[in-house]
């Protein structure tokens, strides 16, 4: 079921997804967080992170486009997301699994529409 981002019934956490080659397969990944949005305030995610389950639901296989809509819902409900940070290229930080809880708000839910972009 696809979701009107502008549906005031609509919620979102501020997060843009898209894909990005990674060890043969796309992966879907944060493109950016949104300023002043759910994602933005946990402080936990980062671009690059990699979206391996949404409310306990895995991510691979799925398109930017799946995903986008699995993290839609209605306002003031939550979504868990189980990421993976890769070690770092630049600083040459560790490998990490992080597993974060949102709240969705409505103007969250209206911007962060999922983009493929090489990487």
């Amino acid at each position: 079921e696809e979701h009107d981002p502008a549906d005031p019934q609509i919620g979102g956490v501020g997060l843009m997804v898209g894909t990005s080659a990674g060890s043969g397969r796309d992966k879907v990944r944060v493109l950016a967080t949104l300023n002043d949005s759910p994602a933005a305030a946990c402080r936990e995610i980062e671009e690059g992170d990699v979206i391996v389950a949404v409310d306990g639901v895995p991510a691979k296989g799925l398109g930017p486009e799946e995903v986008y809509e699995m993290l839609l819902g209605p306002p003031g409900s939550e979504v868990v997301l189980d990421l993976f940070r890769p070690r770092s290229r630049v600083g040459g930080g560790d490998e990490k699994q992080i597993r974060v809880r949102l709240g969705r708000t409505v103007a969250a839910g209206k911007s962060g529409l999922p983009v493929s972009v090489p990487r």
